[in-house]
């Protein structure tokens, strides 16, 4: 098949474009192919460069993905798949641009200990024990000093500084603005598809409201890291609301891997679940 790009523009950390994709000679049928059982095959290096959140059928010939990268970047992938039901097929070649808000600065230097001549006569076993120690010390040190730099790195990918409002304000407009989108928040009908954009959408809204409020990178990380993070450098915070954050990151990825099968009531559900972890979190912060 042939799939390219719907346009060419400046892409951004997290923002929704598309690939349009049309079957050429001895390519499938898109009839046959479920959009709901639709995913990437990626190498593990490529995994955040390329997110499928939606998949739609035009014709047997056409077929659109909505997708989305959450790493910063020139992305060259080659002979992207996808597969479906145990079957693969070959997308092609895909090259894009995702631009920052901050450009990710390179790691500091490793810190090296300093040396001079030894002067006093001492057993060989103190030299080696002494030597042993101090290159325990700068290891931890280098140790820390890589994490923090690797932290500021997807903080500055997440582009939690790129925002004028608060984030409990940004939160917000999220939640009203799906509101708004989706029908099923009126009483409408809802398509498998728009459920797994919408708990997507939500769930990188919530990610991103957690990721300012306590500067982790929740984008990139796990949940376990991202709640072990909060407490290392929030402890009073996180006394108060770690089962909170815990159950919200739960609930969503429960979600997630439902892969549509979530009605429209349990996205509401989920919907005023995540808004009332929200302001428990925010009340714990007054």
């Amino acid at each position: 098949m042939q799939c390219n790009l719907s346009e060419a523009q400046s892409l951004t950390v997290g923002q929704l474009f598309e690939i349009n994709c049309r079957a050429v000679a001895a390519a499938p049928d898109f009839t046959e192919l479920d959009p709901e059982k639709i995913e990437l095959r990626l190498s593990e290096a490529d995994q955040h460069k390329l997110k499928i959140l939606k998949a739609e059928k035009f014709s047997a010939t056409e077929m659109k993905l909505t997708v989305t990268s959450y790493k910063a970047g020139d992305h060259d992938l080659k002979a992207v798949q996808i597969i479906e039901n145990g079957k693969s097929y070959v997308l092609g070649d895909l090259k894009y641009t995702v631009t920052s808000v901050i450009n990710p600065q390179e790691p500091p230097a490793e810190p090296f200990p300093s040396q001079g001549p030894f002067t006093v006569s001492l057993p060989l076993w103190y030299w080696v024990v002494g030597a042993a120690v101090v290159l325990l010390v700068v290891f931890q040190i280098y140790w820390r000093i890589r994490q923090k730099a690797q932290k500021k790195k997807l903080l500055q990918e997440m582009q939690i500084d790129g925002f004028a409002a608060d984030p409990l304000a940004q939160f917000f407009q999220t939640l009203r603005k799906q509101q708004r989108s989706y029908a099923f928040f009126s009483g409408g009908a809802s398509s498998p598809e728009e459920i797994i954009t919408f708990v997507s959408e939500l769930e990188k809204a919530f990610k991103l409201y957690i990721g300012r409020v306590f500067k982790v990178p929740a984008y990139f990380w796990s949940s376990r890291k991202v709640l072990k993070d909060i407490r290392k450098n929030y402890r009073r915070e996180y006394d108060l609301v770690g089962p909170v954050i815990r159950k919200a990151l739960a609930e969503l990825s429960r979600a997630q891997n439902a892969k549509g099968q979530m009605s429209a009531q349990d996205c509401m559900q989920l919907n005023d679940l995540i808004r009332k972890q929200v302001d428990e979190i925010q009340r714990a912060r007054v």
